[in-house]
């Protein structure tokens, strides 16, 4: 049986043929499209399967950083496989104390065997003083500005782009607390009577200043928003934003020891000769609990993660484990007592100095997990940091663009794959393509809350015959006045300006 076409049809065969292969060409390009999505989902999947060993879901890297105490390579290894070092310095280094980690440039700030502040360049491995000039009560917020006291009592922070800045207190200084907002406070004094002045480096105004009777500025602790020093059979303290003196707290007897929890809701007082702990409240501003011990212990050590509390047994090489949560004295484990051991790692284990090895142990079972033969011939910073992942392959390569002809290649090759259809068009003969945009360098001398300060700063600097402009921003809602000078074309070229000035500067990437 054939077929009959109707009588409205009236479409020539060569229709129909054009027809016919315009529907197959449509499906083709389904299926291909179809096939692509496929393609693409898988990849996805095989992307979200791989996702959680990638460097962004597993987080930053728990390091163990260690230098022979009598001098050496400082090497850096994995916790998990502290055999195995992922880096070592160019230069020797001798740690006696770590005083901060600066993770945005990978420094660690220490105060070595003679004394002297340092840094350690984990980016470049390098290894260099932070100044000349032996300080004391040396200290750092986060690893970058050191600051320390002088021979005569002055306060000198040593920046690492140089041009240290220097405070001369009416009374020597005795001790600096820096401060996440770039504030520093400065107490000194006696224990009849201690000055506090609160400043803004490099401002060498006084912003706020307070004076406390019967204070011991060397027994302190920095608890939230207010900082505590010894009295005689208290606390007294100021707010650290304003040095306005809070109420003091009652305690059984003098103080000897201070350490406060990471969140500062809490601080455990030590007695120079009761033996036992007091829990002070901050919120209640009272002792609300004790923790009996067999001696009075000689110091205090918190966990990072406010878990536990370390007391030093003055009459033996052992420590005290305190689970801060219950305020409950959970065992006594054999260590010997430095600057840096026994400490927490990053994993939660207790890393303590036994004999000549570092054992890692769980803090509530005393259960060994891991033990270094000879670790404690070196000194043990621990912290966590992504720096020394291998970087991936083109991170650092510029963008370029494809030419005409590759464009037209390209182009040509779609048009004959029968999946799209290319059409070219050329552009108008006058059009002018730009150039991608240069990288620019801004040198920043200062960030000060008062604009006649930033315009008296700007105008005592000179740099080839310029002065800095300030430039007027908003943080939090206040207004900020930052003095900067540029741009410039090259880091480099923004770094030699600065060293040429004098003064303390940072140089960031951007325009002023």
């Amino acid at each position: 049986m054939g077929l009959r076409r109707s009588k409205g049809y009236h479409r020539s065969e060569s229709q129909l043929d054009v027809l016919a292969r315009t529907k197959l060409l449509t499906s083709l390009r389904s299926l291909v499209g179809l096939t692509l999505v496929l393609v693409a989902c898988k990849g996805d999947e095989n992307q979200n399967s791989a996702a959680p060993s990638s460097s962004a879901a597993r987080g930053p890297d728990a390091i163990a950083l260690r230098a022979s105490r009598t001098g050496g390579i400082a090497r850096a290894s994995l916790l998990a496989a502290p055999d195995s070092d992922v880096w070592r310095s160019q230069s020797t280094a001798t740690i006696a104390k770590v005083l901060g980690f600066d993770p945005e440039s990978g420094v660690v700030a220490y105060v070595d065997t003679k004394g002297l502040a340092a840094r350690i360049d984990l980016r470049s491995g390098e290894v260099r003083n932070a100044g000349k000039q032996k300080l004391t009560g040396l200290t750092s917020s986060a690893g970058s500005d050191i600051y320390g006291i002088d021979p005569k009592g002055s306060v000198v922070r040593l920046s690492p782009a140089g041009g240290d800045w220097t405070f001369k207190p009416p009374v020597p200084a005795s001790v600096v607390f820096t401060q996440t907002n770039g504030s520093i406070i400065v107490a000194g004094g006696n224990s009849t009577s201690t000055s506090v002045w609160l400043l803004r480096p490099p401002e060498d105004s006084v912003y706020a200043t307070a004076k406390l009777s019967n204070a011991v500025p060397s027994i302190h602790s920095l608890a939230g928003d207010r900082l505590y020093f010894a009295g005689d059979d208290r606390l007294v303290g100021v707010r650290l934003r304003t040095l306005e003196t809070v109420a003091p707290i009652p305690l059984a007897d003098k103080p000897a020891v201070l350490q406060p929890t990471p969140s500062g809701d809490r601080m455990y007082v030590a007695y120079k000769k009761r033996t036992e702990i007091a829990v002070v409240d901050r919120y209640q501003e009272k002792i609300t609990q004790t923790i009996e011990l067999s001696a009075a212990p000689s110091q205090l050590r918190m966990d990072p993660l406010g878990r536990y509390l370390l007391a030093r047994n003055p009459d033996s090489d052992s420590v005290w484990v305190i689970a801060v949560g219950t305020n409950r004295l959970m065992e006594s484990q054999a260590s010997k007592w430095t600057n840096d051991l026994p400490s927490f790692a990053p994993d939660g284990n207790l890393a303590i100095a036994r004999g000549s090895d570092v054992v890692f142990i769980e803090p509530e079972t005393g259960r060994e997990v891991r033990k270094i033969a000879g670790g404690v011939r070196d000194f043990w910073f621990f912290f966590t940091w992504n720096g020394f992942r291998p970087r991936a392959e083109g991170v650092d390569e510029p963008v370029t663009f494809g030419s005409e002809d590759s464009l037209r290649s390209d182009s040509t090759a779609l048009s004959d794959s029968g999946i799209a259809d290319t059409v070219s068009v050329p552009l108008p003969a006058d059009t002018v393509v730009s150039a991608p945009p240069t990288r620019q360098f801004t040198l920043s001398f200062a960030a000060l809350l008062r604009e006649n300060s930033a315009r008296d700063l700007a105008n005592s600097i000179t740099v080839n015959g310029n002065h800095p402009k300030v430039v007027q921003t908003v943080s939090n809602g206040a207004p900020i006045f930052r003095i900067v000078l540029g741009p410039y074309a090259s880091r480099e070229e923004a770094d030699r300006a600065g060293r040429l000035s004098g003064r303390s500067f940072w140089v960031y990437e951007g325009y002023p």
